[in-house]
């Protein structure tokens, strides 16, 4: 599934490292189906502190694509065992569609490149839905 909109500004400094959003838009969805996205970040490691959506959503974000295909098939009842590289997984409701993460994850690039890759699954009972979700980071190198 092709991305439609991607925001991503991340500007590295000295001092005082900053707040940015990365801002992922995918196009439609049907009900269950899902957008496996590479997507850049101007990092190789950086902490995320909010991740929100603006549908019912599943997001899964892994060191690369080839722990992400790996684990495609898995579902939202099965527990991640062993080595698949997922740094974060969460599920979004009406209620509850910003997921504060407490303690913070911090992904890191495997290998060493500025993108991640993130699993994006409409949940809901759209037939079709444009789920944007952003990520709350804070870049590290």
């Amino acid at each position: 599934m092709p991305i439609t909109s991607l925001n991503t500004n991340p500007t590295a400094s000295s001092g005082l490292r900053t707040r940015q959003t990365i801002t992922i838009t995918t196009g439609g969805l049907l009900a269950g189906q899902s957008a496996k996205l590479l997507i850049p970040t101007g990092y190789k490691t950086f902490e995320i502190l909010q991740v929100s959506t603006n549908a019912l959503s599943r997001i899964r974000i892994y060191n690369n694509a080839t722990y992400q295909i790996n684990d495609e098939g898995r579902s939202m009842e099965t527990e991640a065992i062993g080595d698949v590289g997922l740094l974060f997984e969460g599920v979004t409701s009406n209620a509850y569609s910003i997921i504060n993460l407490s303690p913070i994850t911090i992904v890191s690039a495997i290998p060493v490149s500025e993108q991640i890759a993130i699993t994006i699954n409409n949940i809901s009972s759209l037939a079709v839905a444009s789920i944007t979700t952003e990520l709350l980071i804070i870049g590290i190198e």
